[in-house]
């Protein structure tokens, strides 16, 4: 079974996309990458203060973007006792960055 947390920082819980769109999506993504084992991932949906701060710790780039991804089986795996998901890592989505695109590339925001 695969367990995906969304979570929101600095955004509106009815601001969109949805949650029950955003496990669509990841599901849907899993699905088509042939991932059939269970698996964990973390989505955090934020603002573009929050992802500034992201994107220039981890990555040394002091402004906003899209999105961050965080990989927990880059390089060395850890290696988890049998019965437990694999722990794919984590996604961090910027809302404002989104909409601005979206409205740059007349797209709908998904909701």
């Amino acid at each position: 079974m695969t367990e995906i947390c969304v979570s929101r920082d600095g955004v509106e819980e009815e601001e969109p996309p949805s949650t029950p769109w955003v496990e669509r999506v990841i599901h849907r993504t899993l699905e088509v990458a042939g991932c059939r084992e269970a698996c964990e991932v973390s989505v955090l949906l934020t603002n573009d203060l929050k992802i500034h701060e992201l994107n220039r710790d981890y990555r040394g780039f002091d402004k906003p973007t899209d999105v961050l991804s965080f990989a927990l089986e880059e390089g060395e795996s850890v290696v988890l006792p049998p019965g437990f998901p694999r722990m794919l890592g984590d996604i961090v989505v910027s809302l404002e960055t989104v909409a601005r695109q979206a409205g740059e590339h007349d797209r709908p925001v998904p909701q």
